[in-house]
């Protein structure tokens, strides 16, 4: 099988990293009182700016100063090293398709080297991941995003959603909420 898989928040524990970070800048850049929105039904990428009321334009200041320290620092989620390389193991072709931007691909091939992930192409950028799930022949697709997650099923891709606290409320109707990658192993070879 052709396994695509996120990167953020699907592999690498980023939530945990940029909520810090951002509460960090808002305390010691912006100057301001921390109010969090905790809605638990953001259905983008952007989860971190609108539970903490960044404006568009702070948001962008924030990531230019901040994000190649979030995308370092990140933590990979726990066990999933391990079956990844169980699933490539098991002859399993692993494609991390992320969005990240490409100026960002050399942190993101050294946080990959220094955790020790095994994959077989990495895909960056990727703002359009049905032309991605189409170009690789992806089979099974995981992501924290639920509208990735939504165009991986509507392509007839087996497809998890994994969970994560900006996810936790909204609704996956077909899809799958896996909650470890235990839990997601355990759904791969245990269809139900």
């Amino acid at each position: 099988m052709n396994i695509g898989i996120d990167i953020d928040d699907t592999i690498a524990n980023t939530y945990e990293t940029f909520f810090a970070y951002v509460q960090k800048y808002i305390l010691e850049d912006l100057h301001k009182v921390i109010k969090v929105t905790d809605e638990g039904n953001i259905p983008h990428s952007y989860h971190y700016a609108n539970m903490n009321n960044l404006s568009e334009n702070e948001n962008m200041e924030f990531l230019k100063k901040y994000i190649r320290s979030i995308l370092s620092e990140t933590k990979p989620k726990t066990f999933c090293n391990y079956y990844i390389q169980k699933l490539h193991d098991e002859n399993n072709k692993i494609f991390l398709i992320t969005s990240r931007f490409e100026q960002n691909r050399d942190i993101t091939e050294n946080w990959l080297k220094v955790n020790n992930f095994i994959y077989d192409k990495l895909i960056m950028h990727c703002e359009d991941k049905e032309k991605a799930f189409k170009e690789n022949n992806i089979d099974v697709f995981i992501d924290d995003n639920i509208n990735y997650c939504k165009q991986a099923y509507k392509n007839n891709i087996k497809t998890f959603l994994m969970d994560t606290r900006p996810n936790r409320n909204i609704s996956t109707d077909n899809i799958k909420r896996v909650y470890s990658w235990p839990h997601l192993y355990y759904e791969l070879k245990n269809p139900t």
